[in-house]
């Protein structure tokens, strides 16, 4: 019965040789069973059969087999009709023939018995071959009911792999949305993160310069900062563990202007003596005051006289140095001077002189700032700036300047000696060139601005950028969200601090006592050197490393021309010092409104700056000026005479 089913499904495939291990004539007789009542008509039947064996072995002579089983099934229908005729024959003949014979008698008893046990045994196998019949018909209903669940539960299985195919496709393209939306929103957080990196840029960790820090910035920095001083004490006023103390010295004899001393208001001790005085033991207490200030308001008088004989009038002139103080006189003047010069505003300075008795307008002050002391230092001024294009090495930066609104700059150059200003309607490189000279030669520290780029590219000046600068954008590139990109950052600052461990080793080498150790060190500085640029070159695939890398492409002697000129410095911060003070007075005024102010401006910022670096007394020095500009001498000189 299971090779019927096998038969019935049109899905399944046999090889022949499944056929060698049956016996063919039981499985045509099965199959002929089987589809006895499915196919009644016995052609049709053996149709069926013929079809089915040769879809299962096309090589098997189905003719040959099947014919030889029906003549079988043949032959024993005939024997069996044939039995049943002689069966029927004998009892007829016995009815008809009177047996005395014994001997007939028994043969025929013994013939009709034999045929009565053959047609038992036919019946038998008949009732057998029924019973078989019955058994697989119920089998093969059973077959019929069991291949109906089973496709039945394949129908519906195939039905659900279709639904799990459907939604297979579903969650593929919800996979494959998911993903993109995946990466879309990596991209995202990649360009939020720059976006944020860029957007917290400030002069600590880039080249931008202080004027732009934000307020947020500048209150996060004084943040970091209390949580330095907590965690060590490299923020703590006074000496330094292991340094040695630098202790304010006492007042000589001669310096003491004026000694109190302290006495006991009585002398009586508690055991009953007298106490004496012992000097050994006193203590002394220094201590800087001024008597009350009192500003002096002098008038100046014009004698007339009046001969009695004609009645002539003579006058005595004022002298013309009086009148050239005017309402303020030199001293206080230079004060006022000073005052401005340290960032106290005119408002300020007539708050302070109010306090002091002295009543005056802003207008006055302006007047006497812009006027007289800016023609007092005119002289110096210019001294200075004739002097800039012979200078062998220099400093040069600028910073934001308003005058009316404009937006401006202030160029400050500047060396050991002199610091010199100038206020221009921009930071150009014409007003650049126009200051150094346009065949300057000599070194310029400066940092990476595009007009000193520019001065680099055309000019045959000694150009050195700045390497603290450069740090910050080193720094910068170190905290970037990208990988890669931190991880050159990180390989530029370490390359940074083995160059600046043998600046500092050079600094402290003398080149006169020890020129083989200088030499040494210098070799060391030109490979460090090489290796810095090797790595710089050496950059990511990234915008902002990528361009680092172009920087030390195209100006590489640039920042390494300290090496061969060891009066040039790495850094432009003693530049940055000196134009400090102007920053500082940028966030407190609003700039300069007239020439006549900016004029001013850019003498007294050379004169502070020029006597801060020779330790010269600001306030003496305008007030010489003064003095000789008023009575109509020459005007002292900032620049340092040699000896």
């Amino acid at each position: 019965m299971s090779l019927l089913n096998t038969f019935k499904s049109d899905n399944q495939d046999f090889s022949a040789d499944i056929l060698s291990t049956l016996d063919i004539s039981s499985l045509i007789y099965t199959l002929d069973i089987c589809l006895n009542t499915i196919y009644p008509n016995e052609s049709q039947r053996i149709s069926v059969i013929n079809e089915a064996i040769f879809k299962l072995s096309p090589s098997i002579k189905f003719e040959t087999v099947y014919q030889k089983y029906f003549n079988e099934m043949l032959h024993e229908n005939a024997a069996l009709k044939l039995i049943n005729s002689d069966l029927k024959n004998l009892l007829e003949g016995y009815k008809l023939k009177d047996l005395t014979n014994d001997d007939e008698k028994k043969a025929l008893i013994d013939q009709v018995a034999h045929l009565q046990n053959l047609l038992k045994e036919y019946k038998d196998k008949e009732e057998a071959k029924d019973t078989e019949n019955t058994t697989l018909k119920n089998e093969n209903a059973t077959l019929k009911n069991e291949n109906g669940t089973i496709k039945a539960t394949y129908s519906a299985m195939e039905s659900q792999i279709e639904d799990l195919k459907l939604n297979e496709a579903i969650f593929l393209d919800v996979a494959n949305n998911l993903e993109e939306e995946k990466n879309k929103i990596e991209l995202e957080t990649v360009k939020l993160k720059e976006a944020l990196h860029k957007a917290n840029k400030d002069s600590t960790n880039s080249s931008i310069p202080s004027s732009k820090d934000k307020l947020h910035i500048d209150r996060k920095k004084k943040k970091d900062k209390e949580n330095k001083k907590k965690d060590n004490t490299k923020g703590r006023p006074g000496a330094k563990k292991g340094h040695i103390p630098n202790h304010r010295a006492k007042f000589s004899d001669k310096e003491v202007d004026k000694h109190v001393l302290h006495k006991l208001d009585s002398l009586d001790c508690a055991c009953g003596g007298t106490l004496e005085p012992f000097p050994e033991k006193n203590k002394t207490f220094d201590q800087f005051d001024t008597p009350p200030i009192v500003i002096v308001k002098i008038r100046h008088t014009a004698v007339a006289y009046k001969c009695p004989k004609c009645g002539k009038i003579h006058m005595v002139s004022i002298p013309e140095e009086i009148k050239k103080e005017g309402l303020i006189g030199n001293n206080l003047s230079a004060l006022i001077a000073m005052l401005t010069a340290h960032n106290v505003t005119i408002s300020g300075i007539v708050k302070v002189l109010e306090a002091f008795g002295c009543h005056v307008s802003r207008g006055t002050i302006s007047q006497i700032l812009t006027g007289k002391v800016s023609s007092a230092l005119d002289s110096a001024y210019n001294e200075i700036r004739n002097k800039i294009p012979t200078e062998p090495y220099l400093g040069s930066d600028a910073t934001g300047h308003k005058e009316n609104g404009k937006h401006g700059a202030v160029n400050c150059i500047q060396n050991d000696e002199f610091g010199f200003f100038k206020i221009t309607v921009s930071a150009a490189y014409a007003d650049l060139i126009d200051l150094l000279g346009p065949n300057y030669t000599g070194g310029l520290e400066c940092d990476f601005a595009t007009i000193y780029q520019k001065l680099a590219r055309e000019t045959k000046a000694i150009i050195q950028f700045c390497f603290s600068h450069i740090k910050r954008d080193f720094n910068n590139l170190k905290d970037h969200p990208n990988k890669e990109v931190s991880l050159y950052g990180k390989r530029l600052l370490e390359d940074l601090s083995n160059l600046f461990h043998l600046i500092y080793l050079r600094n402290e080498v003398d080149i006169e006592l020890d020129p083989i150790l200088f030499n040494q060190i210098q070799d060391q500085l030109r490979r460090c050197a090489i290796e810095m640029i090797e790595h710089a070159l050496d950059c990511p695939d990234h915008k902002e490393a990528m361009n680092m890398a172009k920087r030390f492409l195209n100006f590489n002697k640039e920042y390494f021309n300290f090496i061969d000129y060891p009066e040039l410095k790495p850094t432009n911060n003693q530049t940055e010092s000196t134009l400090r003070f102007v920053v500082i007075l940028r966030s407190i005024t609003q700039g300069t409104r007239s020439e006549a102010g900016r004029t001013f401006r850019e003498r007294l910022w050379t004169t502070k700056a020029t006597c801060d670096k020779q330790k010269k007394s600001l306030f003496e020095f305008i007030k010489f000026s003064l003095n000789a500009y008023c009575n109509n001498q020459p005007t002292p000189s900032l620049i340092a005479k040699a000896s």
